[in-house]
């Protein structure tokens, strides 16, 4: 069991800044998984004119629908270096974008690791994007959204009650390439919020059409995921919990997350400056103390602790996203040493 819950010995203090490695890339497969068959019944039918056409047309909502689908995209490497691809897992309100490039035009963490040897896969979450919203829709939910204030203020990019005024107020020193704030903005989605079993059920009919992978979860796609590993420890082979709405609690712990799952947790700046982030960082303390003492594999990257500041509650948007990647895959690189992960 580690005894410093803020482990920083073992990464160094200047990541790798050589050339970007150029990749190859033998397919990219974008795909469904799962879903159900629903019917929609008592919607009125609309007609319609195509402005490009000039034909009335009536459009009939009632009958057989599919639903309850993910969406996501696979890249394979010519050559990979790892045995495992990494799943790329957004949180609420957006969508696999947010792996794909930073809003500066920076590149994402797709192309960064993909550089470095992994396959990729990214996906869009059940509700969101590409993926159903049918079933929501249809049972007349109504979407959540998210304004540009919330994203400023609660994602960290400045204080509480910074976003008001002629031009929003960032943080000292923040991270986030402020310039390029409305393209961010332009990723958010309305969101329709599922259960938990149908987010779970979603990600392990997902996974288990990829088969065994890492999973890099963001926000609030760690609950799903780390309730699939529990249930299928055999497909997912380590967790990259980005400020993760919550760690593995007692019940799930009791469903056996695997102790051969490594977990790196990895949280950003300004957390004990805001009432919401201050009780949330309290709390993940205690949640990531927990999983230690089960024997589960875990490590926290605090990034201000290893002098990187400045980062959002989305570090791969971040103008220091390729330091922070790098990071990440420090700690990859050992566990795919301790794991048998590389092609020999």
């Amino acid at each position: 069991m580690k005894s410093d819950p803020h482990p920083t010995s073992g990464y160094t203090n200047d990541p790798d800044h050589s050339p970007r490695p150029s990749f190859a890339l033998s397919s990219i497969r974008g795909f469904y998984t799962g879903g159900d068959r629903i019917d929609v019944v008592g919607q009125p039918i609309l007609s319609t004119i195509p402005q490009d056409m000039g034909v009335p047309h009536q459009i009939d909502p009632n009958g057989e629908h599919q639903a309850k689908q993910t969406y996501a995209c696979l890249y394979r490497l010519s050559a990979p270096q790892w045995r495992w691809p990494i799943l790329f897992c957004h949180g609420g309100g957006l969508t696999g974008a947010l792996w794909e490039g930073r809003p500066d035009g920076g590149e994402g963490w797709l192309s960064h690791f993909l550089r470095r040897g992994f396959d990729g896969c990214i996906t869009d979450r059940l509700g969101l994007g590409r993926s159903s919203f049918l079933h929501q829709a249809a049972q007349g939910a109504d979407p959540v959204l998210r304004s540009k204030r919330e994203m400023w203020e609660h994602f960290r990019i400045g204080p509480r009650g910074s976003y008001e005024g002629p031009e929003p107020r960032a943080h000292a020193e923040t991270a986030f390439p402020i310039a390029a704030f409305d393209q961010f903005a332009k990723a958010v989605v309305p969101r329709w919020d599922d259960d938990m079993d149908s987010l779970q059920r979603a990600s392990q009919d997902l996974i288990e059409n990829i088969g065994p992978c890492i999973v890099f979860a963001h926000s609030s796609a760690s609950g799903p995921i780390f309730r699939t590993a529990a249930k299928r420890p055999d497909l997912i082979k380590g967790v990259v919990a980005i400020e993760p709405s919550s760690l593995p609690g007692p019940a799930i712990l009791e469903d056996a997350v695997p102790r051969s799952c490594p977990i790196l947790l990895v949280t950003g700046d300004y957390l004990g400056q805001d009432k919401f982030w201050s009780i949330y960082q309290a709390r993940l303390g205690q949640e990531f103390e927990a999983l230690l003492k089960t024997g589960v594999d875990a490590d926290w990257l605090d990034l201000p602790k290893l002098g990187i500041v400045g980062n959002s509650h989305c570090p791969m948007s971040d103008g220091n996203s390729d330091e922070v990647a790098s990071y990440i895959y420090q700690w990859l690189t050992k566990q795919m040493a301790k794991l048998g992960g590389a092609y020999d």
